[in-house]
């Protein structure tokens, strides 16, 4: 593989990791604090 090729490569699984942990985080936190977080996190 050259540069490139290694750059879309981490690039993509950074995006791909990073929504991952994002959604799984945003869960836990809903499931967490559903009374605060609610009204906040509707937008």
């Amino acid at each position: 593989m050259n540069g490139a090729a290694w750059v879309m490569f981490l690039f993509g699984a950074i995006v791909l990791w990073g929504g991952l942990a994002y959604s799984l985080m945003l869960s836990f936190k809903a499931e967490n604090g559903k009374d605060s977080e609610e009204s906040k996190s509707e937008s």
